[in-house]
């Protein structure tokens, strides 16, 4: 049986602004809206509402990392080369696009 302070929080129960603020550094909106949506349960203990220690911490979800600034430029770098690699979503609309629209916009201002 896990005490109050225990290192696992089994059975420990925090406030809402403990939960958002010093746990999930986060607003306490967003404890709300986790209450609404039913991926957190609150407990009432008389007119106070606590959560379970754990419950909190199982709302931090691990997500895979995105790839480093030095990826994405080797990946332009090998694209301008005409590797594998295509150039597609937002760098291609950045690369070809601006560029495209520089032009046009030049030659709009030699017809005037």
């Amino acid at each position: 049986m896990s005490d109050e302070h225990g290192s696992s929080g089994d059975g420990r129960f925090v406030t809402r602004i403990e939960a958002a603020r010093i746990h999930l550094r986060c607003d306490v909106t967003t404890i709300d809206r986790r209450v609404a949506d039913g991926s957190l349960r609150k407990y009432k203990f008389g007119r106070r509402t606590l959560f379970r220690l754990r419950d909190v911490l199982d709302l931090v979800v691990a997500e895979p990392a995105l790839p480093s600034r030095t990826d994405r430029h080797t990946r332009l770098r090998n694209a301008s080369r005409g590797s594998a690699d295509v150039l597609t979503g937002w760098p291609a609309v950045f690369m070809l696009g601006i560029p495209l629209l520089m032009v046009t916009a030049a030659l709009a201002l030699q017809h005037r």
